[in-house]
Parts: C-alpha cells; structure tokens; sequence
C-alpha cells in the first residue's frame, strides 16, 4: 500500500523525508547520512588536512543515499570515499584505516538494510542482531588482516606474503566453518 500524508498519495522515497517512518528506521536513515561524513573525518584525521568539499559532497551524496539505498549511489560514495582516502592517506597501516573500513562497512550495511525494510516499518530486533553480527564479524576479519599488514610492513621478512597468504586463507576457512549450517 502507498503511504497518505494530507490526502494525496506520496511515494516512498517522499515518505522518507517526511518523517513517516519508525525510530528504528529514523536511526538507520541517520546512519547512512552521517557514516559518510564520519569517513571523511576518518581521512582528515589519518592525513592532518581537512578537505571541506569532499566532506560536503559526502554529506550531499549521503541524504541522496537516504533517499534512494537501493541504487547505485551507495556504491558512488563508497568509490568517492576509497579515492579519497587514497589519494590523502600515504602510508596503508595506519589505525584510521582501521576505523574507516569499519564505518564503511557500518554504513554498507546500513544502506543494504534500509534497502530491505519499507520506509514505515519497525526494523524486526532479530534482524538487527543479525546484521550487527554479521558486520562486526567483517570488521573483526579486517582487524585480523590488517595486523598481518602490519606485521608485514614492520617486519619485511622474506616469508612475508607467505604470512599474509596463510592468514587469508585461515581467514577464509575460519568464516566458512562459522557460517549457519544451510546458507
């Protein structure tokens, strides 16, 4: 059914902005807005420069993700984000880096979410719980690789990418056998 607001039929990107929609769903909408933002002063962070333009372009493509989760501006401002972060951030073991994947992935997963619930529902507990788990698990991988990064970069051995080989692929079959039995 089509959301009503003062008698004439709305979408549900316009129901959206409207705010006809539950806490749960009005928290997730701020997450994907400000997650993007947060990245950005992740970056500025790792790099000492503040880049006003990029954060304002975060912030504009982040109400436009609001908006619209379920095209493809996600996936532009996570590209905008990446570039960014490449081009201001000169060294690849950096504790930001850390922080900033876990955003992107916080954000990632919250505009796969807002994809998934309608604009006016309450987002069920159980999923909630779901998609944290399943998220911080992802950001648990990433510490993992990370520090074999930094174990690589700190200790330039020549059984290097041997280590960083033998943790992907324990990572890799660690996740697979913690995966629900069916899926």
């Amino acid at each position: 059914m089509i959301p009503r607001y003062s008698g004439r039929v709305i979408d549900q990107s316009t129901s959206r902005v409207l705010g006809l929609h539950s806490a749960s769903m009005l928290a997730l909408c701020a997450s994907v807005l400000l997650l993007p933002v947060l990245v950005t002063l992740l970056t500025s962070a790792a790099s000492g420069e503040v880049n006003l333009p990029v954060a304002l372009i975060a912030l504009g493509l982040g109400s436009a993700c609001v908006r619209f989760p379920d095209s493809h501006l996600p996936l532009a401002l996570v590209v905008a984000l990446g570039v960014d972060w490449m081009v201001r951030v000169d060294t690849l073991t950096s504790p930001w880096s850390l922080a900033a994947a876990a955003t992107l992935s916080a954000f990632h997963a919250s505009t796969a979410l807002s994809t998934a619930i309608p604009p006016g529902a309450k987002v069920p507990f159980s999923i909630t719980r779901r998609w944290t788990a399943r998220t911080l698990a992802l950001v648990l991988a990433s510490l993992v690789v990370w520090a074999a990064v930094v174990v690589a970069n700190r200790f330039p051995l020549p059984g290097s990418s041997a280590l960083l080989a033998v943790t992907l692929a324990a990572l890799s079959i660690v996740t697979l056998a913690a995966r629900p039995h069916g899926q």
